[in-house]
């Protein structure tokens, strides 16, 4: 089913604004997949399903995260909702801990870096949103199959607060999160095997300069 401009936004706004008062924290982790050997040696796709399955299937994780494969062929776990960060981080610590057995036993390792500096992984998966999504960012130049391809990033996923304008507004914190972000750029821009210094940012940064700028 096909949705009009005003009924996307609509949709887009309630579901993504879920206006309530903020009391969850989640956490989504993304992990590059390289040859322990060989850091330049592209990955198989049926490798990764296949860690990515027998995780799943086995009910292996103890902190309930749900592992998915990303198009470039990167893992990514996605925690549970929690009351506390702190819940979190230990809920998601037992289930990567549980990812890294399996992926040593594959015969492959997690890479934490936001961009592949090696690279240029070809598209793994091909579901309809991933080829409408590469079509639609191809042409604009090479930044959407680098993000897609090549990124890695670790996410916080916080409720959007309630409609009152303090501190706990969803415009409040909508704001703010902006605010954060060239701090937070900053702070980890220390990329030292590309030639830019926050090679992931920059990536989303050209990929859509109006839309993923810092305000």
């Amino acid at each position: 089913m096909s949705l009009g401009e005003d009924e996307a936004e609509a949709h887009v706004y309630e579901a993504g604004f879920n206006r309530k008062p903020s009391a969850q924290v989640g956490v989504e982790m993304e992990w590059l997949i390289v040859d322990p050997r060989d850091a330049r040696q592209h990955i198989p796709a049926d490798c990764t399903s296949q860690i990515c399955e027998s995780l799943q299937a086995s009910n292996a994780l103890p902190g309930g995260s749900k592992v998915t494969r990303e198009p470039g062929g990167q893992i990514e776990l996605s925690s549970q909702p929690f009351r506390t960060l702190a819940e979190c981080v230990e809920a998601l610590a037992a289930d990567l801990d549980r990812l890294r057995e399996a992926t040593s036993d594959a015969g492959v390792a997690l890479l934490g870096r936001g961009l592949d500096p090696y690279r240029e992984p070809p598209r793994l998966l091909d579901q309809p949103r991933y080829r409408a999504m590469e079509a639609f960012f191809d042409r604009g130049g090479p930044w959407g199959r680098i993000m897609m391809r090549r990124s890695a990033s670790l996410q916080f996923n916080l409720d959007c607060g309630d409609d009152t304008h303090g501190t706990s507004g969803y415009k409040f914190r909508w704001e703010l999160a902006h605010r954060l972000g060239p701090v937070l750029v900053a702070a980890f821009a220390k990329y030292r095997l590309t030639a830019t210094r926050a090679g992931h940012p920059q990536a989303f940064h050209l990929l859509h300069r109006r839309r993923l700028a810092a305000p």
